[in-house]
């Protein structure tokens, strides 16, 4: 019996000498979580403050692209969207020129004979020649050029700016060959870009197609033997053709009557 009795003293103490070593561990553990809590929190904290920098960041970026746009707005110019718009079913239109200008300055020869400078436009789709010329015309405000042609169906578009200066003086047009004849082009002229009110305006235009007058017409489409462009034969392409003599002032073309050429204008907040 005394026997067993030392066995239970001896068990019991040794149960009691576990519990604070098991607790020390546990509190160990505690702590160590404690302590990661901590610096997850202190991470969370740094992230926030980066954050909080890159927000500030975007927001003077934003708030300095705005005070730009007002600044320019203030300067005293009106933005539009401009979509030119191929709507014939076969004919192509070569590369164009699109002028912002005033009375003066229209680029509508109907029943005038043209400048020489249009004349590459007109005969076998060179733009640049034209676009130079109309830079250094008095009333011009600005000129804008597509530097590929449009097939059919194919529409561009692109933003242009007017001085709202006298805006009711401010006009648009536009012109480009029409690329399967001989001197033919299609033309949106005197597009009126404000209202009466002096607002911005919407519109949407039929180009007319014409003849410039400097060279015979054959069918259309009849293609380099025709004396019409061809775009792989390069300056072979210019003094192609039979001229006209004497050139004849410009009318609407005698072949090409369906609308080829639409341009749509929208006023851009």
């Amino acid at each position: 019996m005394r026997l067993l009795f030392l066995l239970s003293v001896l068990l019991v103490f040794g149960c009691v000498s576990e519990e604070p070593q098991q607790t020390n561990e546990m509190d160990e553990k505690l702590m160590e979580l404690e302590q990661h809590i901590e610096d997850v929190e202190d991470s969370v904290e740094e992230l926030k403050e980066k954050i909080g920098a890159l927000e500030e960041k975007i927001n003077e970026m934003e708030n300095g692209e705005i005070a730009e746009a007002e600044e320019e707005k203030q300067e005293g110019f009106a933005y539009f969207s401009v979509t030119v718009q191929n709507v014939h079913d076969s004919q192509a239109l070569s590369p164009g020129v699109f002028v912002i200008h005033k009375p003066a300055a229209s680029i509508n020869y109907f029943g005038k004979t043209i400048p020489e400078e249009l004349r590459p436009l007109a005969e076998y789709g060179n733009h640049t020649v034209f676009s130079e010329y109309v830079k250094g015309l008095a009333g011009v405000e600005a000129v804008y050029t597509l530097d590929e042609p449009l097939a059919p169906g194919e529409s561009r578009t692109f933003i242009i700016k007017s001085s709202t200066y006298r805006p009711r003086e401010s006009y648009f047009s536009g012109i480009q060959m029409l690329a399967g004849t001989n001197d033919g082009y299609a033309l949106a002229s005197n597009i009126a870009l404000f209202t009466v009110g002096n607002g911005p305006r919407a519109s949407t235009t039929m180009a007319g197609n014409y003849d410039a007058g400097t060279e015979e017409n054959s069918a259309p489409g009849s293609g380099f033997d025709g004396g019409q462009p061809d775009p792989d034969r390069g300056d072979e392409n210019i003094g192609n053709g039979i001229p006209t003599i004497p050139q004849r002032p410009v009318t609407k073309h005698p072949q090409i009557t369906n609308t080829v050429m639409k341009i749509i204008v929208v006023p851009v907040d």
